[in-house]
C-alpha cells in the first residue's frame, strides 16, 4: 500500500480514478494480511482525503489513535476530519489536545514542535467556521 501511495506522489500528473481504487485495494489487502496501526492510518487517510467517506474514516482514525495516541500528525488529521464533518466542538477539543502535546514537548514522533504551522492553520480555519474571527486572525498571524 505504501508503495502505491509513494508511486502516486511521484507522478507529475493527477492520479486517475482507477489508481486510487488500486491503492484502496492494496491497503485493504495489507490490513487483511497484517492488521497494524500504520496500515489503518493509511486507510483512514484514503477514506478521509480521497474517498470522502468521513464516518468510515473516523472509525479507522480512532483505531490508529489507540496505538499512536501521542502522534500529533494523526491527531491533526482526526481534528480536521471532525471539522469537515461539522463537529466543531469535538474538533476544537482535539486541537486543544494537539496544542497541549506540542507545548509540553510530548509529541514523540518526527521531531514536530510547538511552532509547527499546520495545526495553527487548520485551527484558524475551524475558528473562522465557528465565527471566532478575532481568535482565528491571531492563529493566522503566527
Amino acid at each position: 500500500s505504501d508503495f502505491m501511495i509513494e508511486m502516486g506522489r511521484s507522478y507529475s500528473r493527477p492520479l486517475r480514478c482507477f489508481e486510487y481504487k488500486q491503492a484502496r485495494v492494496h491497503i485493504l489487502k495489507a490490513l487483511e494480511l497484517k492488521p497494524c496501526a500504520r496500515f489503518t492510518l493509511s486507510y483512514a487517510k484514503l477514506l478521509d482525503e480521497i474517498e470522502g467517506e468521513f464516518f468510515e474514516a473516523k472509525k479507522y482514525y480512532k483505531i490508529a489513535l489507540q496505538t499512536y495516541g501521542s502522534d500529533t500528525r494523526i491527531l491533526l488529521n482526526y481534528a480536521r476530519l471532525l471539522h469537515k464533518m461539522g463537529n466543531f466542538r469535538a474538533s476544537k477539543q482535539e486541537f486543544g489536545i494537539i496544542f497541549d502535546k506540542l507545548n509540553n514537548g510530548e509529541n514523540q514522533y518526527y521531531g514536530i514542535n510547538a511552532r509547527w504551522i499546520w495545526p495553527h492553520f487548520h485551527y484558524a480555519k475551524l475558528l473562522v467556521d465557528m465565527r471566532y474571527f478575532k481568535t482565528a486572525k491571531q492563529e493566522f498571524e503566527l
